[in-house]
């Protein structure tokens, strides 16, 4: 299962996608992709249009060639084009989750104006107090442990790792 957190750029992507890893990593085996991490390992320093596609398209073609490795893959990205997000989750048991947020961008620059999320997709709101994004990282990890639960887990006598 591949869960794609999308949003502008100090929307809590990054947050989210740890909090996320720290709850599953005890029921299921997973793997985490951050956009920023991603860049840094592929030397991808382009923000232009072809670069974010570049980037989103390595990263989709490594979340799908690990997908039989892990039960979940969490990856974190702002993917502001809707077709991306289409490309990235084609042929797979995949999740959108949209988050959006007031607070400006985290780098001078980096404002990228965003696609709305997909029919389907869960939106999280994560202005506000920290509470506010305690409340929204509970509900993703909620509904994430729900949709994983029916994976069978990666131990060979079926107790997992």
């Amino acid at each position: 299962m591949i869960i794609l957190i999308r949003g502008a750029s100090n929307a809590g992507k990054t947050m989210l996608a740890y909090a996320l890893g720290a709850a599953l990593i005890q029921k299921r085996r997973i793997m985490r992709l951050d956009g920023d991490e991603f860049r840094d390992l592929m030397g991808n320093h382009d923000y232009s249009d072809a670069g974010r596609e570049r980037n989103l398209r390595d990263a989709a073609e490594l979340a799908l060639r690990t997908d039989d490795k892990f039960t979940v893959i969490i990856c974190s990205f702002m993917c502001p084009k809707r077709a991306q997000v289409e490309r990235f989750l084609s042929g797979t048991d995949g999740m959108e989750v949209f988050l959006t947020s007031d607070r400006g961008p985290k780098h001078e620059g980096s404002a990228v104006v965003m696609d709305p999320p997909g029919k389907s997709a869960m939106l999280i709101r994560t202005d506000g107090l920290d509470d506010l994004y305690a409340v929204a990282y509970q509900r993703i990890i909620q509904l994430a442990l729900e949709k994983t639960f029916a994976l069978p887990t990666s131990g060979t006598n079926g107790e997992g790792i």
